[in-house]
């Protein structure tokens, strides 16, 4: 058993959920966490995807996605032509 601890819109809002952690949850975090770990030992990162709230995050001018999904559609286009 964990417990996530979830802010709300304004920092007063919080709330503590109790999340049961059994084998399946685990053993998906741990492949997860080993993924991860072979992005960064090769110095890789995992495709970005645009969502609505990626122009709050602080890692947007890094990952770029707005530029990523540009670059496949072009790419698209030239290999049709």
């Amino acid at each position: 058993m964990a417990f996530i601890y979830q802010l709300g819109s304004s920092t007063s809002v919080r709330q503590r959920k109790e999340v049961i952690i059994g084998e399946d949850l685990r053993s998906y975090t741990l492949s997860v966490i080993e993924s991860l770990g072979n992005f960064i030992r090769n110095g890789e990162s995992p495709p970005a995807k645009y969502m609505k709230r990626c122009h709050r995050c602080s890692v947007y001018d890094t990952c770029s996605p707005k530029k990523v999904l540009v670059s496949k559609y072009m790419q698209e286009l030239w290999r049709n032509v």
